[in-house]
């Protein structure tokens, strides 16, 4: 969190220290204690606190839990064993976990056992009625100069009084995600903090409203992102806020209008900025067409991967261009990887002063790249060995001429090393291996798996052979892999051209496949002559 958010977290409740406690094994013994967690509040007045400490219950499982076991099965647990307890404790859990619980049916559950039990006669606490419900009064958010990161404020009110959400979005990858969040019962002091900092801080922009309805959007995709990566490097609150943020996210309107696309950038508009970068009093000096190949490369990943921000400058982009993209996806030659801390170098300063950043921040900035390019050959290296495109290229020469174009062959023909198949994962997969290939190509098609795994299934699904739709795409892959026949590649590549999708092209291909092999199988093929003049047909 920034400067501004430290100390200004509401406290949390006594009891959360409770929830480590265990006096029997089992599931049974973690719900018995998650129930005795609960007897500090039972007299309590603040909804917020029993919020905060069902979240932080919550908190301690998210990641944690063997592939198997879903939070949901846990907390539907929680819900009948506190059920059949007819305790006050038991009825505190119920009435927080109908207000946090992540899922519908979690909170529908825990809200039907607690009005089962106020029925039987159990006495509610008396902050049941106000939990779970907030009003959204006002949303805020300061992003820093370099758009690498914002910081969220949303303001509510309710039975708890005033209160705010913050939540720390870094704006660097998947759309953006959570790196921190906490609540805190001081909103005012916090926007007054930010309002500050907007004016004193030349590396933040002053705050601005946000609409709630896109606050609700943004908060709401960029706790899905946090979700998908793999132990995500959140702040110290994350796990104990997390569940109640998701509560106040559900308390936001729902977004109006579609979702904004990252615009799309063409090729004209990127060879646009590049030949303005290379005519640029930066560029003088770098080395004429490596420099354009290293540039192009940069615009090519803000486009692509900065959601079609192809100009932004940044520390935090240039970091992860060289020492984390690069390395694992690109193939260079040796006299690009040479240049390509310098081009990078250049092309930051030069997007940032056309940006309009002050000369104080263009400092961090050119500091940044110098650390990073200052290490880049060797961080290449020992990334790049164990990066996908080992797999892809096999035993082809990564320093070849001809290396990147392979790696964009073989990756058409199989665009990851890791699927999912039924309920098993195959993170690393070698697309090299026919019969490792099958399963990715396998992968891709999650409608067919349950056909495919019958051996007794004789039919269709949707009115597709889904034996036949495979074996089509894996012979594809096969012959994408190994280029041969060549003529499959070169329609592929003049298919993509005219913007059709990779699903497309394949199709495309299949059909042409599938005529073959029906006039092999009746005898009347007319061979691979034939079969790679049709493919050359293609547009």
């Amino acid at each position: 969190m920034s400067p501004v958010s430290r100390g200004r977290k509401k406290k949390r409740p006594a009891a959360t220290n409770r929830r480590a406690e265990r006096t029997e094994p089992g599931l049974d013994g973690l719900y018995r204690d998650m129930v005795r967690g609960f007897r500090p509040l039972v007299t309590a007045s603040n909804p917020l606190d029993a919020e905060t400490f069902m979240s932080g219950m919550l908190g301690v499982w998210w990641q944690k839990l063997p592939p198997d076991v879903e939070p949901d099965e846990l907390e539907l647990g929680a819900v009948a064993y506190a059920a059949s307890r007819r305790t006050s404790e038991a009825l505190a859990l119920l009435s927080a976990l109908a207000a946090v619980g992540e899922s519908g049916q979690v909170r529908e559950a825990a809200g039907a056992a607690a009005r089962d039990l106020e029925a039987a006669g159990v006495r509610p606490p008396p902050w049941a009625d106000g939990a779970g419900w907030a009003r959204p009064t006002a949303c805020w958010w300061s992003q820093d100069v370099f758009g690498d990161q914002a910081e969220m404020l949303c303001v509510f009110d309710g039975a708890a009084g005033p209160h705010g959400l913050v939540v720390l979005v870094d704006l660097n990858q998947l759309g953006g995600w959570v790196k921190d969040v906490f609540v805190t019962d001081e909103p005012d002091e916090v926007l007054g903090a930010l309002r500050d900092l907007g004016t004193t801080d030349r590396g933040m922009r002053p705050v601005e409203p946000l609409d709630p309805g896109e606050a609700h959007r943004l908060l709401v995709d960029a706790f899905d992102a946090t979700d998908l990566m793999w132990e995500p490097d959140v702040g110290e609150d994350f796990r104990d806020y997390r569940a109640l943020a998701l509560a106040r996210c559900r308390c936001l309107p729902e977004p109006s209008g579609a979702v904004t696309l990252p615009p799309e950038v063409t090729e004209a508009e990127r060879a646009a900025i590049v030949d303005e970068f290379l005519a640029s009093p930066h560029a003088a000096g770098l080395p004429g067409e490596v420099a354009r190949t290293c540039a192009r490369l940069v615009v090519d990943y803000g486009a692509e991967r900065d959601r079609g921000r192809p100009l932004r400058a940044s520390p935090a982009k240039a970091e992860m261009f060289l020492l984390w993209w690069l390395p694992r996806e690109v193939v260079l030659e040796e006299r690009e990887r040479a240049a390509m801390p310098a081009v990078v170098a250049a092309w930051m300063r030069w997007a940032g002063e056309r940006a309009g950043l002050d000369p104080e921040v263009l400092a961090e900035l050119d500091e940044v790249c110098a650390e990073s390019g200052a290490v880049f050959a060797e961080t290449y290296d020992d990334l790049a060995s164990d990066a996908p495109s080992w797999l892809y290229l096999g035993e082809h020469p990564r320093d070849s001429d001809d290396a990147a174009e392979v790696l964009a062959r073989r990756r058409f023909a199989a665009p990851s090393a890791g699927t999912r198949i039924g309920d098993e994962d195959f993170p690393r997969l070698d697309p090299g291996d026919p019969d490792e290939r099958r399963l990715l190509v396998m992968g891709e098609h999650p409608e067919y798996q349950a056909a495919l795994d019958d051996a007794g299934f004789d039919g269709d699904v949707d009115g597709v052979d889904p034996l036949l739709h495979v074996t089509l795409h894996e012979i594809l892959a096969s012959q994408l892999w190994d280029d041969d026949p060549p003529e499959v590649w070169q329609a592929a590549q003049r298919l993509l051209e005219t913007g059709a999708e990779r699903h497309d092209v394949l199709h495309a291909l299949a059909d042409v496949l599938a005529r073959h092999l029906y006039a092999a199988m009746t005898g009347e093929d007319p061979g691979l002559t034939a079969y790679r003049k049709d493919v050359a047909a293609l547009p």
